[in-house]
């Protein structure tokens, strides 16, 4: 039986005033579902499950306070034989059991998180030689040599690249791609605390008992708390008692401004757009024309205005404007609506447009298309006043097409199974990531999987990244147009993050990754 998350967040709240000064950072992290699945008798939604990944997670790569990559296990590195190589040089650095970290321990412990039966999927977005055929295989550790990694000495680690590509930087500064050996020994600065059935709390404290500015808080308490709640959470860091409040998305937002001061609230542009999957296998949105007209009769400059904020911009495609890398957009192609989801006949898309600069959708037109009788949508998005208040502004604009908007509000774990299932016709999909990997979130919509299958995107996509950096945004932008010719998802605008940051802390900095390692978290004035 799972208890609220509430009552403990305001139980440790109301000890803040004892401890002594900066030795414990208390952040509440607003958007826990309801059915959110418990992790290891622990419950967290994916963010707070993030943060305290980052603390006890051990990366060659590091982000700093402002989302920069810094050397973690890695002092050094360069990119050699034209990019498809990265060469990384290891710290002189011991494990838990005093034992020194060898370059085959990076090998051992990579090899294992590649393969089945739950292969990092940051593998095969790296671009990591022989990432996806291991995840595929059967074969044990035989299997797993076939990924590019190497230890060509004890110290100096190598990785292969199926093509150039600056970008696995980022993916090795994942949480995923962490650096650990079977059993006890570690190289993390903070432990996690022993999790209490059902409890929304995650505890970890720091190994060392010396503060660095890798490892600050002695303690840090990660509170996850419902959407629902956020009032209470808001309240809470009004009176101090709570250092960092932060929402897995857009669900309270408004509850934030509202109740605290300007200055305190941050809103954080991401890597990826808000919007809504479409249900492209049954149902009314089947019609590719009518998905497409539907996606181009939306006022998203007027819904981006409703939010006042720079960061929320209105958004066209799946990709988000900054990672089209100045690319051109094609018009999307004709569709074929006898094919398979409306795919492109030929696989092909139109000549380029000389007049569609990068900003502007690769949307068709707008479009008048307006059904002989009304025709009902239903929509599924997660608990948050602003996800009705999209729908509501979103349902003025389809009326006219005799669109009606029907809002369920479901938790994240009734939302997948309904997509799964195909029960519904829209569903909330806002999610983005640490790594600005443009390819990375058009992969989400391949054949593969999801319902939705545009073998020429597909085909484009693979063909993409094969190029060279210089030659990819402008290829990716062809995916795309491809995938929104018969689109699987109706942009809107650019996913965002909120947080309310206390004054008396710093080393918390707005950044479009959205990282914000809480171990690089101060209290009181940064150290010179």
């Amino acid at each position: 039986m799972k208890r609220s998350a509430l009552p403990l967040l305001v139980l440790l709240a109301g000890c803040a005033g004892d401890r002594p000064e900066g030795s414990t950072l208390d952040v509440t992290v607003v958007g826990l579902d309801a059915e959110t699945t418990a992790v290891g008798g622990q419950v967290a939604g994916p963010l707070a499950r993030r943060m305290a990944d980052e603390l006890t997670a051990t990366t060659l790569i590091e982000r700093d306070d402002a989302g920069q990559l810094v050397g973690g296990l890695a002092s050094s590195w360069r990119f050699v034989d034209s990019g498809q190589s990265l060469i990384l040089r290891l710290r002189p650095i011991k494990w838990s059991d005093d034992k020194p970290l060898v370059a085959d321990d990076v090998v051992a412990g990579f090899r294992r998180a590649a393969a089945p039966p739950a292969p990092q999927r940051a593998f095969r977005l790296a671009g990591l030689v022989g990432a996806e055929a291991v995840a595929r295989a059967a074969g044990g550790s035989r299997s797993a040599r076939q990924l590019g990694v190497m230890a060509p000495t004890s110290r100096v680690v190598e990785f292969r690249l199926d093509a150039p590509s600056p970008l696995l930087l980022e993916w090795l500064a994942e949480p995923g791609m962490s650096v650990r050996r079977p059993g006890a020994p570690t190289l993390a600065r903070y432990a996690r605390q022993a999790p209490v059935e059902g409890d929304a709390t995650t505890v970890l404290q720091r190994r060392a008992m010396t503060a660095s500015p890798e490892a600050r808080p002695a303690e840090v308490r990660i509170h996850s708390v419902a959407a629902t709640d956020v009032e209470t959470a808001v309240a809470a860091f009004r009176d101090g008692k709570t250092d960092i409040v932060v929402g897995e998305g857009l669900a309270g937002l408004f509850a934030a401004r509202i109740g605290s001061r300007r200055e305190a609230l941050q809103v954080e542009p991401l890597h990826g757009v808000y919007g809504w999957r479409i249900n492209s296998r049954s149902g009314p949105l089947v019609d590719v024309a009518l998905r497409r007209a539907l996606s181009a009769s939306i006022d998203r400059d007027g819904l981006a205005r409703s939010f006042a904020t720079p960061a929320i911009a209105p958004q066209g495609g799946i990709l988000p404007a900054a990672l089209r890398g100045g690319a051109a957009v094609t018009a999307p192609a004709p569709v074929d609506e006898t094919a398979p989801n409306g795919a492109a006949p030929n696989g092909a898309a139109n000549a380029a447009s000389d007049t569609a600069p990068v900003a502007e959708s690769p949307l068709a037109p707008p479009m008048t298309l307006a059904p002989p009788a009304p025709v009902v949508l239903r929509l599924l998005v997660r608990p948050g006043r602003e996800h009705a208040a999209v729908a509501e502004r979103v349902a003025v604009d389809w009326r006219p097409l005799g669109i009606v908007l029907q809002l369920q509000i479901v938790d994240a774990n009734m939302m997948r199974g309904l997509i799964e299932k195909g029960d519904y016709d829209l569903a909330l999909d806002d999610r983005s990531l640490a790594v600005a990997d443009a390819a990375a979130l058009l992969d989400r919509f391949r054949c593969t999987r999801t319902g939705y299958c545009n073998e020429a995107a597909d085909a484009a996509l693979v063909a993409a990244r094969m190029l060279a950096p210089d030659q990819r945004a402008a290829a990716l932008a062809q995916a795309e147009a491809l995938l929104m010719a018969a689109p699987p998802f109706i942009p809107l605008f650019t996913a965002a993050r909120w947080a309310l940051v206390s004054p008396t802390l710093y080393g918390w900095v707005a950044n479009p990754s959205g990282v914000h390692p809480l171990a690089r978290i101060g209290r009181g004035r940064p150290e010179r």
